[in-house]
């Protein structure tokens, strides 16, 4: 996994049922869109760029609730002092050209989300981590992203493409299962997740001190 942490933003549309789990489109496959990547010299890295459908596919397949719990849900990008987190994935899929995700909501922060959704932040944005080798550069000069690693997910005010939504917010059944799953989530949240979140949040604040730079 290289250190290059980038984000990508989509317009989007929120249809919300209730409260506690969000579920939404998060990417599309197989299309081609112009991005710009802030340089180490304060230069813009401009291109065309295309995700694949195997872009995320070790992910896709992992079936244990602490891998899926690993990829975080911010309001805005991560600070330093993961005031901004909202949740943890809980569920990954690719469906008609599209990467969907469902996000279970901090018992804390549900009224938050509910407050940002009325008041019309309704955009999704993505921060993934390409790993080595895993990036084709195509004779025109475009990039055919094939294998990376899904970051988190941000609800922003404003975003890139349009297309990508929240589908659904729905309240999930307190079954035995889910308080198991949870209560397992917590517990990895005081312990190594945390140490993994803050060398994500590291690499953020790097990116983000460059990319003040770059727009001034």
């Amino acid at each position: 996994m290289t250190d290059l942490l980038l984000i990508r933003a989509f317009a989007s549309e929120f249809a919300r049922t209730s409260r506690d789990t969000l579920e939404t489109r998060l990417l599309p496959f197989n299309t081609p869109t112009r991005v710009s990547d802030p340089l180490p010299n304060g230069e813009l890295d401009v291109y065309t760029e295309e995700i694949a459908p195997s872009m995320f596919a070790s992910q896709l397949r992992a079936a244990h609730p602490q891998t899926l719990g690993r990829i975080r849900f911010f309001d805005g990008h991560p600070n330093q002092d993961g005031s901004s987190k909202l949740g943890w994935a809980t569920g990954l899929r690719a469906d008609n050209d599209w990467l969907y995700g469902t996000f279970k909501l901090q018992p804390s922060r549900v009224d938050d989300v509910e407050a940002m959704l009325e008041g019309g932040i309704k955009d999704v944005s993505v921060g993934f981590i390409p790993l080595a080798g895993g990036t084709t550069v195509r004779a025109d000069g475009s990039r055919l992203r094939i294998k990376g690693h899904l970051d988190h997910v941000a609800l922003e005010p404003e975003g890139a493409y349009a297309g990508a939504e929240v589908t659904a917010m729905r309240a999930l059944a307190l079954e035995e299962a889910d308080r198991v799953a949870t209560a397992a989530q917590e517990t990895l949240e005081h312990d190594d997740l945390e140490a993994w979140l803050k060398a994500q949040e590291d690499r953020q604040a790097t990116y983000s001190a460059r990319a003040r730079g770059v727009h001034g």
